[in-house]
């Protein structure tokens, strides 16, 4: 099922149970974060990027 599939599904779930739909999208991050590829940063592009994001 996709990610956001199923963050809808909870979030109406969660809605039905008179609960907000964020506690249905952290259910959903929760089951599903575990299967996800994970991050994948490029370490070239990372090495151009400055320090700090508030250079004066």
């Amino acid at each position: 099922m996709p990610p956001l599939t199923a963050a809808l599904l909870l979030g109406v779930v969660a809605r039905r149970l008179h609960l907000p739909p964020l506690v249905g999208y952290l259910v959903a991050g929760m089951l599903i974060g575990p299967h996800t590829p994970g991050f994948a940063g490029d370490l070239a592009l990372a090495g151009n990027c400055p320090r700090s994001a508030s250079s004066f």
